[in-house]
């Protein structure tokens, strides 16, 4: 005859089964975290590295700003999630002269970017087009938070009446009457326009030092620079004081204090609590990228 198992021996067996399922699926959660920090912070040093080697092969100064930013997603419950962002911008000039949305760079090369349906128009054709809009962000120093505004990426050739920030007709000019001089002549002044769309109260100036960004980077969903962050809508947006700047040649760091440390960043997860609330856990710190190992 052959001996069944017990009530209390099939509970105890399905029980053990339960707790091995549980430490099996808990121990996966956990690598699975694990890679997913990992990819965050290699991605950070290879972004930073980036930014380093671009000051050297350009020879030109590179600013990274860093900020976090709460996003709306577009689900059933409209959940709000919190993403880091970076961008490295490039120095690219200083503005000659402001008026009202148009941005001059008399020094700039502008001429090359601008399209032949965009002269003589008034200077707004293409400015909200779909995929035309850019952001052009105003460098003041290392310690000034990130500012940017936006504009159309094709310059603007405006026909003008009358000469504008200096420009004047060459010599010679037929309009000129010879001695160019004269106010009423039609010439190209090339310009970055504002868009309509721009809400960011950027007051630009003359003077004003301006670049453009030639790399972004993007964390993942609640992964955030430094802990300092915001999940209200109103104020989507928190800039950190932290910006590191790459020069060419020795760099002996960044911002008022020059500390290597300038150029190491906190990465932070936000992780529930055991009251379910959202906390900033840091993951790690980026690397140096002036060092070799820096990746």
């Amino acid at each position: 005859m052959t001996k069944a198992f017990t009530l209390l021996e099939l509970l105890l067996v399905m029980a053990l089964m339960g707790l091995m399922g549980t430490v099996a699926v808990g121990g996966y959660r956990g690598m699975q975290r694990g890679m997913e920090e990992r990819g965050v912070m290699q991605n950070v040093n290879e972004f930073l590295k980036s930014a380093y080697s671009r000051a050297q092969i350009d020879r030109l100064p590179v600013v990274v700003y860093l900020w976090n930013e709460t996003v709306q997603l577009e689900t059933q419950n409209k959940d709000l999630v919190v993403v880091g962002h970076a961008v490295a911008v490039r120095p690219f000039g200083r503005l000659s002269g402001v008026q009202g949305n148009y941005l001059y760079d008399e020094y700039g090369d502008l001429s090359a970017n601008a399209g032949e349906s965009d002269a003589g128009n008034g200077g707004m054709a293409g400015v909200d087009s779909a995929g035309n809009s850019t952001y052009i962000y105003k460098i003041d120093s290392s310690t000034s938070p990130m500012r940017r505004s936006i504009i159309s990426q094709t310059t603007v050739g405006l026909s003008i009446d009358e000469p504008i920030f200096g420009c004047k007709p060459p010599a010679g000019d037929s309009n000129s009457g010879g001695g160019g001089t004269a106010n009423l002549v039609k010439m190209p002044v090339y310009c970055y326009v504002k868009s309509s769309s721009d809400n960011s109260g950027v007051q630009w100036k003359t003077g004003d030092a301006y670049g453009f960004e030639f790399q972004e980077l993007v964390l993942p969903h609640n992964y955030t620079f430094g802990k300092a962050y915001s999940q209200s809508e109103t104020a989507p947006i928190q800039n950190l004081p932290q910006i590191p700047r790459f020069f060419p040649g020795e760099n002996s760091g960044s911002g008022s204090d020059g500390e290597a440390e300038d150029f190491k960043i906190d990465v932070y997860a936000l992780r529930p609590n055991s009251a379910g609330e959202m906390t900033p856990n840091r993951i790690g710190k980026s690397k140096d990228p002036r060092e070799r190992n820096g990746i």
